[in-house]
């Protein structure tokens, strides 16, 4: 197995996905801050609280994936939004077409 060989270790993504916002959900507030680190202009989400720079146990790279991967299936879900009631439109036009014929 090459991730064997090189010494990459694999996560699971849904199980990463899952820890990263079970710790958001849990953590209101930072735990375990490093004194070195300071708060921007802006407060962090919860969901960055999870990152190891405001003491939560992810990476920085863990917790901006399951940020896009929440962006992504935003999209996905919207653009499903609108396929329905045009795939409808469509149907009900294929099927008054082939009613037409039949009464017709």
């Amino acid at each position: 197995n090459y991730y064997e060989l090189v010494g990459i270790q694999m996560n699971n993504p849904y199980k990463i996905v899952y820890n990263v916002l079970k710790y958001a959900l849990y953590h209101k507030s930072p735990e375990n801050r490093s004194a070195l680190t300071y708060w921007e202009n802006e407060i962090p989400s919860r969901v960055d609280l999870g990152k190891s720079k405001y003491g939560g146990p992810f990476s920085e790279e863990n917790v901006e994936n399951v940020k896009t991967f929440w962006r992504i299936v935003a999209v996905i879900l919207s653009t499903f939004g609108f396929y329905i009631p045009y795939y409808h439109l469509i149907t009900a036009d294929v099927v008054n077409t082939f009613e037409g014929a039949k009464t017709g």
